[in-house]
């Protein structure tokens, strides 16, 4: 922001001083505020209240009349340029207008910008705004985008603030904290697409127990007692919502009376009794009890930034409730401190089948995503919800009820912005060296994870091998002894085969000699 921007956008002393916006008794027309003593860049009480810049209203109207002349006497749509008229008369002066350059291309034809000029800017007028609700993107992101963005953020610092609430008895030491979480694969792996900004993992209570900051809420709490809390006024609060099929009421009851022993106050919010009925932790209902009532219950940033919702949205309730005096800052106080306006939004979120996505919206974004819905119920009455989504421009909103209660002279001071400026750079800068150190251990616990998974896929792979050549190996075994035990019978029969071999060689020896004895006896007897 330039010291020009924050001259500008400079609150009124008269605004500051009460904390909150002015009464509506100094608006009592658009003309009023075309010559008041407030600031142009500054929005009034009308801007605020209507959702657009003052003194801008009285301007449109009267540009729509003296417009309108001229487009009536170019509706004809001749071709031919009008006659030079007589010099010195002015009242019948016509203007020689190009065809593809003047007002005739409202009709449809495409209007040619000149090479190197600059971009043609609306007046910030009434229609302008209209046309250009939505802001332009910052660092290639859109408004919704954005809005998400800071959503996210700002949860995660109420879970800070709603963590340094706790007991000191029931808070759990970052050491053990960052030890119980680090042990197991899973809390790793879901911080992971956390931090990736991925939130749609099926374990929704393991993701809802890290994004809530329950863990670090200590076992001690499950011991508690609800103390004295009137148990009626708990139950009858139950007995209201509309809670799932077989669900304990009594031990919702029993579990309201611990958190809210812890909050403090005297009686539950409904919201917070609808989301236990979905989350079966009792300590993430804790920190979303602790959040919410630091968030919403008396929050007047909660309210303008509801309020300015409701205007941005739906100009013609606002209107008309504002003509009837039926809407105010007040009356949105005490919608919002009111249970009626919360049993209503969970009657048509419940009717919508919504149940899911209210609860996603509140651990994952804050309640500040419900304003959105909650402008809505308080709107359109009876008017059924098909969705709860955030579509206003929160950071907006947030913004202007910064600027209104800032101090002036801390945003005119040029040393104050380059301050915060050169203190914004060094945050940047720590942010993203952070960031950069967090996606290098990421990259090596992927890398670890790989060789891991990689190293048991060749481990699994080998003790299979192993099995199958044991297997083998006595398969073998078996074989090996069953050709031993033939192999004996073999070499029995072997050795027999031998000593017979021997006595017939015995034998024929024998038979030779004594066929020689028979031969020579022969030869003796025929002498």
């Amino acid at each position: 922001m330039s010291t020009s921007e924050s001259a500008s956008n400079t609150p009124d002393p008269a605004a500051e001083s009460t904390g909150s916006f002015p009464s509506p008794a100094t608006n009592t027309s658009f003309s009023s505020h075309k010559h008041s003593n407030v600031p142009p860049g500054l929005p009034n009480r009308s801007s605020l209240f209507f959702g657009v810049p003052s003194g801008d209203a009285d301007e449109t109207i009267h540009s729509k009349d003296s417009e309108s002349p001229i487009l009536a006497s170019n509706s004809t749509g001749s071709d031919e340029k009008p006659p030079l008229p007589p010099r010195n008369r002015s009242a019948q002066l016509q203007v020689d207008i190009p065809e593809r350059f003047g007002l005739d291309r409202l009709a449809g034809q495409e209007f040619e910008k000149a090479e190197n000029s600059s971009p043609i800017v609306g007046r910030h007028g009434f229609e302008n705004f209209a046309r250009n609700e939505e802001p332009e993107p910052e660092n290639g992101q859109n408004f919704h985008d954005r809005t998400l963005n800071h959503l996210l953020n700002k949860r995660k610092i109420e879970t800070e603030e709603a963590y340094e609430e706790l007991p000191d008895n029931l808070k759990v030491s970052s050491e053990k904290y960052y030890e119980m979480v680090h042990s197991n694969d899973s809390y790793v792996e879901l911080l992971s697409e956390i931090q990736s900004g991925s939130y749609d993992n099926p374990d929704k209570e393991m993701l809802y127990s890290l994004l809530s900051g329950s863990l670090k809420v200590s076992d001690d709490f499950d011991s508690l007692k609800g103390g004295d809390l009137d148990r009626v006024v708990f139950s009858d609060s139950v007995k209201k919502l509309p809670l799932p099929e077989g669900s304990d009421k009594d031990a919702i009851v029993d579990d309201l009376l611990k958190i809210y022993s812890i909050v403090g106050c005297k009686s539950p919010h409904p919201l917070i009794g609808q989301l236990h009925g979905k989350i079966a932790s009792i300590r993430t209902c804790l920190m979303l009890a602790l959040i919410l009532n630091k968030v919403v219950n008396g929050s007047q940033k909660f309210q303008f930034v509801l309020l300015r919702t409701i205007e941005s949205r739906f100009p013609d309730f606002v209107i008309k409730q504002y003509n009837s005096g039926n809407i105010s800052f007040p009356i949105i106080e005490q919608i919002v401190d009111s249970d009626d306006v919360w049993f209503d939004l969970i009657q048509k979120v419940n009717k919508a089948g919504l149940v899911e996505s209210l609860v996603h919206i509140c651990v994952v974004y804050g309640f500040y995503g419900l304003i959105d819905t909650l402008a809505f119920c308080i709107a359109n009455g009876d008017a059924p919800l098909s969705s709860i989504e955030v579509s206003s421009d929160l950071c907006r909103f947030e913004r202007e009820y910064t600027i209104i209660n800032q101090n002036s002279d801390q945003l005119s001071n040029g040393e104050t912005i380059a301050k915060e400026k050169r203190k914004c750079q060094y945050f940047t800068e720590d942010l993203q060296k952070k960031k950069e150190k967090y996606n290098d251990l990421l990259n090596n616990y992927k890398q670890l994870n790989e060789e891991r998974f990689s190293d048991e896929t060749v481990l699994k792979k080998l003790t299979y091998e192993n099995e199958e050549l044991k297997r083998e190996n006595a398969s073998k075994e078996r074989e090996l002894a069953g050709k031993l035990s033939s192999f004996d019978v073999i070499k029995v029969n072997n050795d027999k085969n031998v000593e017979i071999s021997k006595m017939n060689e015995d034998l024929r020896k024998e038979i030779a000699r004594l066929t020689l004895d028979i031969d020579e006896m022969k030869s003796k007897l025929k002498k």
